[in-house]
């Protein structure tokens, strides 16, 4: 998977290869598998911060 061509913030599982893909809280968002609430923070910064939406589309 190639993700040096998309300028979009992602949300993944930290499992397998995902950690060698995506920079936690740079290119995206590593979550433990099950682990709801931290993927409920991470929509919300997501959402709510300003400087993250306009760096990332």
């Amino acid at each position: 998977m190639k993700l040096d061509y998309v300028s979009y913030q992602v949300i993944a599982t930290n499992v397998g290869a995902t950690p060698e893909l995506i920079i936690n809280a740079e290119t995206g968002f590593l979550v433990e598998p099950k682990d709801i609430n931290t993927v409920e923070i991470a929509i919300s910064t997501m959402i709510n911060d300003n400087i993250l939406r306009k760096e990332n589309g």
